[in-house]
């Protein structure tokens, strides 16, 4: 594994860093409910993604610079890596929102969202666990202020067993979930 190769020369020329064995990764999902409105709507899913800041997210819930570990290709992935600063030019992925924000805009006003008719949406996550408590306040927080007069966003955290139920359901518009890959 390439990606482990390079951890190992981290760890060769670097005394702060340790390989820890973990029989679990947590990953934090978002889904969208492609399956009515208003994520049936390309535009709807693209402007979301595009105004989230994956970056301000991450290092909120994980600390300083974790967040390149995540996304498309995170640098475990070795030479498969899509490296952090191409990760960065990328739409949704910039740290610098104005063109991604103005993009989203736009796409929100072709899909008929205005002042008149706001985007209404609720981000369901456990209650039961910090990032469930505090990412849908986050990502909220983030699609309000890019999308100041188009949307409105009401983080949702609810107990487990009602966000599970919601997702089985399909009575939601964002969830997110926790999942837990083993090795």
């Amino acid at each position: 594994n390439s990606g482990l190769g390079e951890i190992k020369a981290m760890m060769a020329t670097q005394a702060r860093v340790r390989l820890k064995p973990y029989d679990k990764t947590n990953v934090w999902t978002a889904h969208l409910n492609m399956s009515k409105k208003p994520f049936s709507d390309i535009r709807v899913r693209t402007a979301i993604d595009l105004v989230l800041e994956r970056r301000k997210s991450l290092e909120n819930v994980q600390g300083e610079n974790n967040w390149r570990w995540s996304g498309i290709l995170p640098i475990v992935y070795g030479n498969f890596a899509l490296p952090a600063e191409e990760m960065q030019k990328r739409p949704g992925f910039r740290d610098d929102k104005t063109e991604d924000v103005r993009t989203a805009r736009k796409l929100l006003e072709e899909a008929g969202y205005g002042p008149s008719n706001l985007l209404k949406l609720k981000i369901y996550a456990s209650a039961t666990s910090t990032c469930g408590r505090e990412c849908p306040v986050l990502f909220a927080d983030q699609i309000n202020t890019h999308l100041k007069g188009l949307a409105e966003v009401t983080p949702a955290p609810v107990p487990s067993a009602e966000r599970a139920k919601r997702e089985e359901d399909g009575d939601f518009e964002i969830e997110l979930e926790r999942l837990f890959v083993s090795p």
